[in-house]
């Protein structure tokens, strides 16, 4: 299934940078929490499915 998503994955990470803090709430979360959902939410455009794009590309 990763490798259907490859191209949009590549292109929403072109140029990606910083953001740290976000993908540091996400790692607690997920060792925190045994379930549940983390929300990410913003106005469009700012990157959001970048940042989810970055994280599937770096785990």
């Amino acid at each position: 299934m990763r490798h259907s998503f490859q191209s949009l994955i590549e292109e929403k990470t072109a140029g990606f940078v910083g953001r740290e803090f976000v993908f540091q709430a996400i790692e607690e979360f997920l060792t925190s929490q045994p379930s549940g959902y983390f929300i990410i939410e913003g106005e469009p455009g700012i990157g959001k499915s970048a940042i989810l794009a970055k994280y599937v590309r770096d785990i």
